[in-house]
This record gives C-alpha cells, structure tokens and sequence, in this order.
C-alpha cells in the first residue's frame, strides 16, 4: 500500500476529496493504483492496466471517467455482463451525477441487450451521444453498427473492463471488431483493465493498441485455493504461488461435495462468510440450495421474507423469499432486474451467508465475499458433445470475487473438487498460479463469413467504399489477430459465398489480385 499520491498526479481536487480512498487523513492507494497515476491516468495518458483481482482497478478506470466528465468529453464505461453494467451504472449515479453530470439524469445511460435507458429509466434519443455511457462490448458495438462509426472519435474516453475478453472463444471476436474499429477511430483517452492477462498477451495487446502499459503483481488480500480430492486436499496460497501443497488433510468429516464444503466452512469458529457457490446451470443454483436447506436445517422454514412484495409472484422470487430467512439465496440470469436486486442488496447489507450463483455475479461485482466453492468447474461444449474445464483465466477471475479490498476477511478461500484421477490431472492447471493461457487469435479463416456479415456497417464508411475489393483484407490485417491470421493469403482466387459488401455483389466474386500481406506494423487499416 502507498500513503500519499505521487508527484505530478494529474488529479482534480474534486477527484481526490471525492474518488480517493483516505485512511488517517492520507491517501490510501494500492500499489497498481499508485504505478497507474505515476504512469499518468490522472493526466490523460492511455493505459491498459494488468493486476490481480481486489487490487483496485476498477477505481483506476473511474478516475479516468472523472477527468473525462470534468473536461466535457463523452466518455464510455464497457463491461461483459449487464448483472455488470447495471451495478455499475447504479454507482455511478451515486458517485458521479451529482458531483460530474450536474444531476442531469439524461446524461448518465447504460446500454445492453435488455434495455437502453437513461437515469430516470427513460429511452435516450441518441445513447452514443450521451456524457457517460455504461454498455456490454456487444451492445456497445451494436449501436455503432447501427448508426456508423465516427470518422474521429478523439474527443472520447473509453474504459474497458475485463479486456481480457478480448480471448474468448464465443464473444472475442466481437471485442477484438470493436477494439479494431475504435482503434481506426481514435480516443481522448484508452483504459484498458484486467486481472486474468499473461504479461506476454498484455504487452502485445498493449503495443497493438499503441498504448502505455502497467504490470503489478501485488495482491492486498491473498487467496487460498483448495483442491478437495479423495483422502487428501492440494492448497496453495497467492502469497507463496510456487509452494503446492500436495498431501494434506481434508477438514475432518467433509465428503467431496458442494453441500458437506458448505457445512464445513460454516462449522469454523470465524465462519468466512458469505460464501458463494458457483454453478454452472441455471438450474444448480435452485437444486443446490434447496438440497443445502435440506441438509442444513432438516425441514425447519426459515421466516417467510418480505422482500418481493409488490413484484409480480414468479416461482424463482417464491422460492427466494422461502430460503432468506435461512440467509441463503440464488442468483442467475433468469431473475428479473428487481429480484436480482433484492439478492445483491441482501449480501451488500451482511444479510446473506451463502449464495448460489451463476457466473452473472462473477464478472467484476464487487461483493463482500469471505468464501468461493465451485459446485462444477466445468461446462458443456456442443461441439465436442462433452463436459471441458473452463479456461484458467475464467476460474481466477470467478475465484479472485472474494478476499477483496475493503472488507473485513483477511484472505479469500476457495475451493473446488477433483474426484476422481482426470480431474485431479485438470485441477492442477488452476493450482498453477502463474500458468495463464495465452489469448488466441479470434478473426480467423474459420469464423470469415461471420465477420464479413458482422463489419457490413463498415462499408457506410468512405475509405471502405472507395476500397470494396481490399476493404475487409484491410481491416481484418488491422486486428489484433491479423498478422497470424493471414485469412487473405490463403482466399485468393477463392469465392467467398452467401455475403454481400452494403449491397454490391463484392462477396461472391473471386479476388482480381492476390491480396497484400498483413503487414504488423500497420496502425490503420484505411487509406
């Protein structure tokens, strides 16, 4: 931890009485934070910022939204789930529209595939437009697509949380589209955050956006992970990430299931709770609580909650209001805004011991959490027609929710299951701290016909109109994966079939010349 702001901060008055956490009178900034104002985020200078999960980032990016909103630029705030956009956009309101927006409720919007809508829960007119923008990666680039992109967009700041999605196997093509068209357009200012990229990927992903970068590996609240196998438990702590342990005992009397870890942790003197049970169906969160209450309270009803009352009944908020008199609950992507709510205020206010949830209370929600336990660490794939362990990155980035920064736990404890000899084999890439995977190319030859659908927009442009032929190779040369890629060099000659290029019949046609190289260093993709 630093007690003071470096020299030369950049940071207004305001940013600092109102945005900078104080202990004793004193500043009190983590090591990141400190690395990132010397690095010049209160001045402006564009960022993408790496350090494990509780270490303060996310305040990073909102002192970058602060200077933002005090010089008048348009700024947006991009996130990966709307469980995510919606939390955030509630602390904004608190945090940023009386004191940087003037209360001016049409000024503050939050964007994704549910709804778009302003402070006052009204539709905007023109939500690109708005001061402060919180909106998922897709929604975000699919209001672009359906207005044009910006010739410039040097007057906007933009902070992206999570960027490591950039790397995922089902929405990285998306980002990296995104990322590439407003890497065209331009920015006032570029933050990027994470706590899941291997310093390799973070320093190419930094140099392809053209920007600073900021690497800090110091955690301010360690992890304890646990692999419960049969007979035996595997730990290892953030504090000594080379050190496995790998022999020692289970908690007397705890069996390899998520029900027995529960009772077992809520059996200690100091209890780590809440606790939080990560499931990977929807329909685990309500079997897995209701086989908890089962098991933990013999059929004794808890007192019936209150807390739905005036929300239309569904079963989800009738079986919600059942188990809060246990303090337990669920949480996942089919409860209704105001159910979800209910739930996230219950563990903000110390009412809840356990939660079963989905990952949509695991991206970045900041929660009082003591405590995770992974029901399952897989989940299906349909084209391999198996169950696979999610990636590394997903699994710290879920297990870094707890031990975090500003409550009362001293570390996090996590644990998880290995029952039999393959699973311990997979488990023991989650006890490699530092094994992280590298981020692969998500613009590939496989995916080309989806991409040439999904930049149609990009021919409302100019440049792309002037070059129908080359357009696509160029823009595709200027992403992330572009000089791996090579989609190009391996298509000429080649018909591309079932598209259009914005009307003409471009697609469907063979290429008259080979296509030019991918060229790496290339930071345009437009003429």
């Amino acid at each position: 931890m630093k007690y003071d702001l470096p020299a030369d901060h950049g940071l207004s008055a305001s940013v600092v009485k109102n945005l900078v956490f104080t202990e004793g009178g004193r500043p009190t900034l983590s090591d990141v934070q400190f690395a990132a104002l010397e690095a010049g985020v209160g001045r402006g200078e564009s960022l993408l910022v790496v350090s494990p999960t509780s270490t303060g980032k996310t305040l990073i990016g909102l002192w970058a939204i602060a200077r933002s909103l005090e010089a008048g630029h348009n700024t947006v705030y991009l996130v990966t789930h709307r469980a995510l956009a919606k939390q955030k956009f509630e602390d904004f309101k608190s945090q940023l529209l009386g004191s940087y927006l003037d209360g001016n409720v049409a000024s503050l919007v939050v964007a994704t595939g549910d709804y778009v809508e302003d402070a006052d829960e009204q539709p905007p007119s023109d939500p690109l437009q708005a001061p402060l923008l919180v909106a998922t990666y897709e929604k975000y680039l699919a209001l672009l697509s359906a207005s044009g992109v910006p010739k410039n967009m040097r007057g906007t700041v933009i902070v992206c949380d999570e960027i490591q999605l950039l790397g995922d196997e089902h929405r990285g093509q998306n980002v990296e589209v995104l990322l590439t068209l407003l890497r065209s357009a331009g920015w006032k200012q570029f933050v990027g955050l994470s706590a899941v990229l291997e310093p390799g990927d973070a320093r190419d992903l930094a140099n392809w956006l053209g920007i600073a970068l900021v690497i800090e590996h110091t955690r301010e609240k360690h992890l304890r992970y646990e692999c419960w196998a049969e007979a035996r438990m595997l730990a290892v702590s953030t504090e000594q990430p080379d050190q496995i342990c790998d022999d020692l005992p289970l908690p007397p009397g705890a069996e390899l299931n998520t029900v027995s870890a529960l009772i077992t942790l809520l059996s200690d003197k100091a209890p780590p709770v809440p606790i939080i049970i990560f499931c990977m169906k929807k329909q685990d969160t309500y079997d897995l609580a209701r086989s908890f209450v089962d098991t933990a309270y013999k059929g004794k009803k808890g007192q019936l909650s209150l807390a739905f009352d005036g929300l239309p009944a569904t079963s989800a908020n009738a079986f919600l209001s059942e188990i809060l008199g246990h303090r337990v609950a669920c949480h996942n992507a089919d409860l209704m805004d105001d159910e979800r709510y209910v739930v996230e205020r219950y563990l903000l206010e110390g009412k809840l011991d356990v939660v079963f949830a989905t990952s949509t209370l695991a991206a970045g929600v900041n929660f009082p959490l003591g405590a995770a336990v992974f029901a399952s660490w897989t989940r299906w794939d349909f084209d391999r027609r198996a169950h696979v362990p999610i990636e590394s990155s997903e699994f710290h980035n879920m297990a870094g929710r707890v031990g975090r920064m500003g409550f009362a736990h001293e570390q996090g404890r996590v644990i998880f299951f290995a029952t039999n000899a393959q699973q311990l084999r997979n488990a023991a890439h989650y006890l490699a701290l530092g094994d992280l995977p590298a981020i692969e190319p998500r613009v590939t030859p496989e995916r080309f016909n989806q991409l040439a659908l999904q930049i149609d927009f990009v021919g409302t442009l100019p440049h792309a109109r002037r070059h129908r032929e080359t357009g696509l190779h160029d823009f595709q040369c200027t992403t992330r994966s572009g000089p791996e890629s090579q989609v190009f060099r391996n298509m000429a000659g080649k018909p591309v079939r079932g598209n259009r290029w914005a009307g003409n019949k471009w697609f469907g046609h063979r290429y008259k010349h080979r296509p030019p190289q991918c060229d790496p260093g290339r930071q345009s993709g437009w003429p």
